[in-house]
């Protein structure tokens, strides 16, 4: 592998309706996620993938499909790639914003630079870039140039940190690099291996393929919305 391109996932169905809970694993595509897919999937023609990789979360593996199809390619599902737990796995389907969540977020980082603390199941810093870490591995074993992952934000940012930065790099370094960068919706991310400069960030966060077809569904969503009032 020279190249790996990194895809998230198009607009959920939690995101359609506000983000009022938190993720869990079966959330499926909103329509207008289904539409991002096939635009991102569109524009991916020309990146010659050879190999694609996806979540087995359903908002990421719903888009995976969606892109595969188009590509002609045999999507193979990874744990790998799910989505980072950044909060206990009780918090799925939850209500987002409680005083509970906030008491166990300010926990959380005071804890950051821990290798070992845990708050019940949360993945900590240290185990996401690891887990990154394992990906990277697998598909730079790909016979294929380049590959492409779809996934989800965090595990985009624990990607670039492990990639960018390596897998030495102080956890103070990754924890402000992954606070400090955010990926859209059916974005798309590169990065590529140069003999003598190593991996470097060749696209980020680019949504140019989706902006057309956004603009048209904001303006069909507020028509709607008025015929229906």
């Amino acid at each position: 592998m020279q190249r790996l391109v990194l895809v998230r996932h198009g607009q959920s169905k939690v995101q359609a309706e506000g983000g009022v809970v938190h993720h869990s694993p079966g959330v499926p595509l909103s329509r207008l996620g289904v539409a991002q897919a096939r635009l991102a999937a569109r524009r991916l023609l020309a990146f010659g993938v050879g190999a694609i990789y996806g979540s087995e979360y359903e908002r990421a593996a719903q888009t995976a499909r969606i892109i595969g199809e188009r590509l002609g390619l045999r999507l193979k599902l990874t744990a790998l790639l799910n989505e980072s737990r950044g909060l206990p796995s009780r918090f799925q389907g939850m209500p987002t914003g409680t005083p509970e969540e906030e008491r166990i977020r300010v926990q959380i980082a005071r804890h950051r630079l821990s290798r070992t603390w845990h708050y019940e199941d949360e993945e900590n810093m240290y185990e996401g870039i690891r887990r990154a870490g394992r990906f990277f591995s697998l598909a730079k074993k790909d016979r294929h140039d380049v590959v492409l992952a779809v996934t989800h934000d965090g595990t985009i940012r624990l990607l670039l940190g492990y990639v960018l930065l390596g897998s030495d790099a102080p956890l103070e370094q990754q924890w402000r690099l992954h606070w400090s960068v955010l990926t859209s919706n059916a974005s798309i991310s590169v990065v590529e291996y140069r003999k003598g400069w190593g991996w470097n960030l060749k696209l980020y966060n680019d949504c140019s393929h989706l902006e057309q077809r956004q603009r048209r569904y904001r303006s069909w969503s507020a028509h709607t919305t008025r015929h229906e009032l």
